[in-house]
């Protein structure tokens, strides 16, 4: 039992992941201490390994022995740990808490602290680093999650195997103040933290918490980073009086040093200010290191100009980083940009993987085998064809490393999809890259599909791919001379007869002359593996013509091809014998087969000595292998099928027995007798359209459609099954020997062969065609001749006596008891016998076996067996699929939502950075114009004292400068000419609706502006959009998307126009700024008109409530419903900005622009003082509203004297000279009886002569400014109006925008 209690006890300890007490659920082993940490906090740290081993930890331990007082400070550490995720804290992997101890494990890290003390390599710039993600997660801990971190040290930061710095030590964190009902654990638990009394902040110490709690948000924190600052350069601190010495504290940081440790909490910077001064130009921050750093990580944020910028130089770059930074940061950064695509345009992934493969060349096989080699296995499924082009371009760099099986299973397959690709580009770099496949690949890989991909691009359009696929056919064909390492033989015989060397004789003919030199080059550096028989019957009959070519380069290349083939051939014929023929002689008073052949070649050779010659050495040859070959003389040679080739007069003649009996062979297939003077040579399958030679080269070799391959991959390395009408049925045999070509118009005498018979069977009816020799009798085959077993022989053996084809083990059992040939008075001995191969071989027939309903019901039921197994082999893989369809759909839906929250952040940060550089830019030129200020009174010109003014001051100044001249030029204003009458407007009605602007799923306008000549409508929507429409064009001209929720005001500066700015308002707090693009000049191109966002602007903490442009058109003004209004130049900077104690609805400029008007929540309109921030008069605007009213229309007339406001309830034309109605309507002056309970106020507004007003109730109201006498009440449609405007400077129309996204144009019947 005692054996079995430690057992479990071991077992339990393993799967606890702790050497002596096991703890649940908590999957890692402790490794080695870090002993030299031990004493600065609360925690043993650890080594350690998840229990499959497979994955390193550091884990983190406090025993509660300590004292609950530790122990409490420790579970906030682990609480803490466990919620706050930032890629700049330490992260969190696993804990576990037991009655006597509790457990953290984090992603591998060292502390800080013996990183410090060791000797490091770019020390210098991992600092740099190290100290901005620490101010970034500070920043994060300060301002997101409302925290304090109270406990900044270096004791609180630790270092990942990349050199990064993560920030740890949360035993101190928690809120500011109450704000979670917690005991701020920085008030009571400081005395636990080993050191803290060193770094103990003044506040802190006096225990001045309200004050704390009063100061900016992270200024605790940014004491803790001047004490983390001083002991990374200057050693551990043992008082706070330390860091007033500056010490090996760099020049650059050390006045943002000595801000971090002000005592005043107040004026005390933050981590927040600490990382914005620190990246502003020459920071400490600002170092190439970091921003690089910086980039790598928000690269999809960036613009695609800045991305080519940074790739460009990125190899330059990195080379200066830290080796371990490198590998374990910058690698891996890169290689998730490349596999999920967040590099931007095409061209930037090639880029990025050149700096891979540089990183990977400084790592080990392990190491690249881990890191480097899976991505790039991943990238070669990527359809990107520039990262495919940069992929096989680079090759040779990396793909030698990689595992041949993984090559095999995963490279290839993606790689050789480039053979057939539509861009020639990326055909011709894969073909230039297969050098480097091929060593990778395994024998049949190479020769069945790599040799066959690369024959195939020789008939490619482009003569340069075709060029490359001949010389790398070439060096893969001699690997040995060319240095490649291929499997087994490297291209195999067959492969190099079958497929080059048809590809190479087709390139011969290439019109294109580096082709035709190529393939003689390819031919000569082969010229050992050819054929002597090829090369002397096709291969130099193909070259000489090529001696002659037009081109120098290709008659040079022929030649030394010639030269080649004739050493090849002359070492063939030196291994040959003199003679061919052996003379036979046959037994006395009997002429044998042979001898009649030999007698009838004799005849021949008296004719003619040289066919004569040929003949004779062929009824040798003939009569020592297969004596019923020469059966039929040449003269009367069967009639050949109409799929055969045709046959020169020079052809080598076709000896065969008769076709029952003859089948074309392979060419391992080999036919051996003892009587022949020299082996038989092998001859590969005549077969329709093709030669002895085993192929024909034609002009149509191939495909119509110039595809060279015409066979599949199961007929790779066999030759062409189809046969000529004359080949026998499946099971047939034949042998067929080589001979010397006979001369021309020889004829042979007859000869009287006697053939083998069946002993059973009549001999079959001659085929249709021209007459075949009486003796030799038509035989089909081995089925025929089921001698002595009645069988289709398994091992055939060949008689050479008789000719007749026997069962081997059969006939060697009749000759040892007999000596004679069966059924024959021939002598037989097993020497004269000849093995004839089979292929395919004869296959059995089935036995009898179902010939009873056991048999029949026993192979049903195997047949039945293998269909359900088969069955369920299919659901099984059917449920596979499934589970991986399921997966990669929730991939898809994962990946979607992390691009866009990557977009949203993305947006975002463009947003902030358009604001800060528009800050930085304004701060900019204030410093410049300090600089170059001259004293006014020592005689400096006006324009330069100017420049003394503060931004607030030159506005004040232009105001007061645009003010007199328009009070000046307004006396003096006339009426405009051709200004409608009050009569024509009498007559008015709807000219035009214009439906749909906006989006139908959230439809309505609530802001409409028109530019001075009326054509041009600019509106915003409730689907977060502002559109540019033209009445001329009849046609949206553009729309201007960037905001996220609704468009609560849009308006024109510089009176509109296709060549002036939009400033828009959204509820989403944000006011944006549009230029016009380039393109708007030129306004007969409608594709190119659009506007561009300028710059953002997010000063106000609540919905927009409305935008105003100054009358001088260099400023605007805009306000937010909480009651904070701005002033802001075109370029976004704020200059001017102020609350009021109401929350705000609408806001103008007065026509002279000293004065702001301020419609508000609460049922009043205010006339605010921008210069002194007061308010200068307060109007009650809810008299005839029940209770306080929001006042949605607020206008000023262009005379100065007159703005009105609309509430729901009340319109009210106030007179600013005596701050009192001038005239006023309630909803029972004007809405009928049935409908004032639904209708309301809802805008206004004076056209631009101040002779006429428009109000919207249930209808649109026209009356005449000074009498108020109504002109016209029209429809203006079912759903409320939100805005009103006029068009044009002689006011010929006025335009309402309705909820239901249609803009309608009323005008006057007569004008």
């Amino acid at each position: 039992m005692s054996g079995l209690s430690s057992y479990l006890f071991s077992t339990l300890s393993k799967v606890g992941g702790l050497g002596g007490s096991g703890v649940p659920d908590f999957p890692y082993t402790l490794g080695a201490k870090f002993d030299e940490f031990s004493g600065r906090t609360l925690w043993e740290v650890h080594a350690a390994q998840s229990s499959d081993g497979k994955h390193e930890a550091t884990v983190f331990v406090f025993d509660k022995a300590r004292g609950p007082s530790f122990t409490s400070v420790a579970q906030n550490s682990l609480k803490r740990l466990r919620t706050l995720r930032h890629p700049s804290m330490l992260r969190y992997l696993a804990g576990a808490e037991t009655a006597d101890a509790i457990y953290i494990a984090t992603e591998p890290v060292v502390p800080l602290a013996l990183e410090l003390a060791a000797d490091r390599s770019g020390a210098d710039e991992l600092t740099r680093w190290g100290l901005y993600r620490v101010s970034e997660a500070l920043r994060f801990v300060n301002e997101d999650c409302k925290l304090v971190h109270a406990n900044v040290s270096v004791s609180s930061v630790f270092v990942t195997k990349a050199g990064e710095w993560k920030l740890g030590g949360l035993e101190l964190a928690d809120a500011v103040g109450a704000q979670e009902g917690g005991q701020q654990v920085y008030r009571h638990f400081t005395s636990v933290v080993p050191g803290y009394a060193a770094r103990m902040a003044p506040e802190v110490e006096a225990q001045d918490w309200a004050r704390l709690e009063q100061g900016k948000a992270g200024a605790l924190d940014g004491w803790g980073m001047a004490c983390l600052i001083h002991e990374c350069f200057n050693g551990d601190l043992s008082s706070a009086s330390q860091m007033q010495t500056q010490g090996q504290i760099p020049a650059q940081l050390w006045p943002l040093h000595q801000r971090l440790r002000t005592a005043d909490v107040r004026r005390r910077m933050t981590p927040a200010e600490f990382l914005q001064a620190g990246q502003r130009a020459n920071g400490y921050l600002d170092s190439s290191f970091v921003r690089a750093c910086r980039f790598i990580e928000n690269v999809a944020m960036k613009e695609d100009d800045e991305r080519s910028e940074f790739f460009a130089g990125l190899d330059a770059t990195i080379s200066g980083f830290p080796a371990e930074f490198t590998k374990h940061k910058i690698l891996p950064e890169l290689l998730k940009l490349v596999e999920f695509g967040g590099i931007g345009s095409s061209g930037h992934d090639a880029k990025v993987l050149s700096s891979i493969v540089q990183i990977g060349k400084g790592l080990d096989e392990a190491e690249y085998n881990e890191l480097v080699a899976p991505a790039i296995v991943q990238l070669f499924g990527s359809n990107d064809r520039a990262l495919r082009f940069s992929l096989l371009e680079h090759m040779h760099s990396f793909i030698g490393a990689i595992p041949a099986a993984l090559v095999s299973k995963k490279v290839f397959p993606n790689y050789a999809t480039g053979f057939l690709d539509a861009a020639p580009a990326i055909r011709e770099a894969t073909v230039k890259a297969a050098l480097a496949v091929a060593p990778k690949l395994g024998h049949k890989q190479l020769n069945g599909e790599l040799v066959k991909q690369l024959v195939r691009l020789v008939a490619d359009p482009k003569p340069g791919i075709r060029t490359n696929a001949l010389i790398c056919i070439g060096k893969l064909c001699t690997a040995q001379r060319s240095g490649l390492e291929l499997d087994g033989d490297g291209v195999s015989e067959a492969s190099h007869r079958y497929v080059v060397c048809p590809a190479l004789m087709q390139a011969l003919r290439d019109q294109f002359p580096p082709v035709r030199s190529a393939a003689l080059s390819v031919a000569t550096a082969c010229a050992a593996r050819w054929d002597a028989m090829d090369i002397a019957r096709r291969v130099v009959p193909a070259i000489a013509p090529l001696l002659v070519d037009g081109e120098r380069p290709v008659r040079v290349a022929a030649l030394k091809a010639v030269g080649a083939m004739v050493a090849r051939v002359e070492a063939h014929a030196q291994g040959m014998p003199e003679t061919m023929a052996k003379k036979q002689v046959p037994a006395a008073g009997k002429q044998s087969v042979g001898a009649q052949a030999e007698a009838a070649a004799n005849m021949a050779a008296a004719a003619d000595g040289w066919g004569g010659w040929a003949v004779s050495s062929l009824s040798s040859t003939i009569s020592g292998a297969i004596s019923l070959a020469s059966s039929l003389p040449i003269a009367q040679q069967q009639e050949r099928a109409p799929s055969a080739p045709p046959v020169a007069a020079a052809s080598t003649s076709r000896v065969q027995s008769d076709p029952s009996l003859v089948q074309h062979q392979k060419p391992e297939a080999t036919v051996s007798s003892p009587t022949t003077a020299a082996p038989a040579r092998t001859q590969p399958a005549l077969t329709a359209g093709a030669t002895a030679g085993g192929w024909e080269f034609n002009d149509d070799w191939g495909d119509d459609n110039g595809d060279a391959w015409d066979i599949g991959n199961d007929d790779w390395d066999a030759v062409d099954k189809d046969t000529p009408a004359q080949s026998t049925p499946a099971g047939g045999m034949a042998a067929v020997a080589s001979a010397p070509r006979p001369a021309p118009n020889v004829t042979v005498a007859k000869t009287s062969l006697k053939l083998a018979k069946p002993a059973t069977k009549k001999q079959p009816a001659p085929r249709s065609g021209p007459a075949q020799t009486g003796a030799a009798p038509r035989r089909k085959g081995l089925g025929a001749m089921k001698l002595v077993s009645g069988e289709v022989p398994t091992e055939p053996v060949l008689s050479s006596k008789t000719g007749r084809i026997y069962e081997k083990r059969l006939l060697q059992k009749y000759i040892e008891e007999n000596g004679r040939e069966p059924q024959t008075d021939h002598g037989l001995s097993e020497d004269d016998l000849i093995a004839v191969s089979s292929d395919p071989p004869a296959v059995k027939p089935r036995p009898p076996t179902l010939t009873s309903v056991p048999a029949l019901l026993s192979t049903f039921q195997n047949e039945w067996d293998a269909l359900v197994l088969e069955t369920f082999t299919l659901k099984q893989q059917y449920q596979q699929v499934r589970q991986e369809l399921s997966q990669a759909l929730y991939q898809n839906d994962a990946a979607c939502r992390v691009i866009a929250r990557l977009v949203k952040e993305r947006d975002e940060a463009r947003e902030t950075l358009a604001t800060l550089q528009a800050q930085v830019g304004t701060a900019a030129k204030s410093a410049k114009a300090a600089e170059d200020q001259m004293d006014v009174d020592s005689g400096k010109p006006a324009a330069e004292a100017e420049a003394e003014l503060t931004p607030e001051e030159v506005y004040y100044e232009k105001a007061a400068e645009t003010a007199k001249v328009l009070s000046k030029s307004r006396m003096k204003r006339e009426v405009p000419a051709g200004l409608v009458s009050a009569d024509a407007w009498k007559t008015v009605k709807e000219s035009e609706t214009v439906e749909s602007l906006h989006s139908s799923t959230k439809p309505g306008i609530f802001s409409l502006d028109l530019d001075r000549s009326g054509d041009l409508a600019l509106t915003g929507g409730l689907d977060n959009h502002a559109e540019v429409y033209s009445r001329s064009r009849d046609q949206t001209l553009a729309t201007l998307k960037g905001h996220t929720k609704k468009v609560t005001a849009a308006v024109w500066v510089g009176g509109g126009g296709l060549d002036q700015r939009i400033i828009t308002g959204s509820a989403d707090k944000s006011v944006r700024i549009w230029a016009p693009k380039a393109g708007n000049a030129d306004d007969a191109n409608v594709r190119s008109i659009g506007w561009t966002k300028a710059s953002i602007i997010k000063h106000h903490a609540a919905e927009i409530a409305g935008v105003a442009v100054h009358p001088c058109n260099e400023y605007f003004a805009s306000a937010a419903v909480d009651g904070s209004w701005a002033i802001h130049s075109m370029d976004g900077t704020t200059l001017i900005a102020d609350t009021i104690d109401s929350p705000i609805s609408k806001i103008a400029f007065h026509p002279d622009g000293m004065f702001l008007g301020i419609g508000t929540g609460d049922g009043f309109a205010k006339i605010l003082d921008v210069k002194q921030k007061q308010v200068l008069a307060t109007l009650d605007v809810s008299s005839s509203n029940e209770g306080a009213a929001d006042v949605n229309g607020l206008h000023f007339s262009e005379n100065g004297y007159y703005f009105i406001t609309t509430s729901p309830r009340e319109a009210a034309v106030w007179d600013l000279r005596k701050q009192k109605k001038a005239h006023a309507w309630t909803l029972d002056d004007l809405v009928p009886e049935d409908s004032r309970e639904v209708a309301q106020f809802t805008a206004a507004r004076f056209d631009v002569s101040g002779k006429y007003l428009a109000l919207v109730a249930d209808r649109l109201y026209m009356f005449k400014v000074k009498g108020w006498s109504q002109l016209a009440a029209l429809p203006a449609g079912d759903l409320p109006v939100h805005a009103v405007a006029w068009s044009g400077e002689t006011s010929s129309a006025v335009v309402a925008a309705a909820m239901d996204n249609s803009l309608r144009y009323f005008s006057p019947a007569q004008e």
